[in-house]
């Protein structure tokens, strides 16, 4: 699988990563985020982890966003 394109952290400008879940965090659902991977660890902020996806898609496309996007 490619390696998808991420945006930088929107907060420290780090590069981001994609991270998943352990599986017995809730085993009904693969759950996925996505975050810096800098040294602010800006992806153990609390809005971060409110942002938790089912499919690593939808979080790569919810991190990309922004808010000045047209």
């Amino acid at each position: 699988m490619k390696t998808p394109d991420l945006k930088p952290c929107p907060f420290c400008g780090s590069v981001a990563k994609v991270f998943k879940l352990d599986a017995d965090v809730n085993a009904a659902y693969a759950k996925y985020i996505v975050g810096c991977d800098g040294d602010f660890m800006c992806y153990g902020n609390i809005n971060h982890l409110a942002m938790i996806f089912v499919t690593e898609e939808t979080a790569i496309a919810t991190w990309n966003r922004r808010a000045n996007d047209d």
